[in-house]
């Protein structure tokens, strides 16, 4: 069953394929949404782009609430490459239930 959303800060084409790559191994993974900045483009096959003015004003947490229908959701802020570990995104969910 899918049950995390994962939303990626990401503004070049490059990084954001080689991030989405990563997280669509998982099959946790149920939707992954990019927050790009206004003015950019950007397009990433089997993703969701998300127009955003800043990634920390409200109006994108707004945004990114609206679009969480997951049991959880990954907020990646950063504007890099998202290097995961082994079974990261497995640990990442098995902690989450635990708590």
């Amino acid at each position: 069953m899918k049950k995390i959303n994962c939303f990626v800060a990401c503004n070049d084409a490059l990084t954001a394929s080689e991030t989405v790559k990563q997280l669509k191994l998982s099959s946790l993974v149920s939707g992954i949404f990019l927050l790009v900045k206004e003015g950019n483009e950007i397009d990433a096959p089997g993703c969701e782009v998300i127009k955003i003015d800043s990634i920390q004003s409200s109006e994108t947490i707004r945004k990114i609430a609206s679009k969480s229908d997951a049991t959880y959701s990954l907020i990646y802020t950063k504007d890099s490459r998202l290097d995961l570990g082994q079974f990261a995104i497995e640990r990442f969910f098995h902690i989450a239930e635990d708590s």
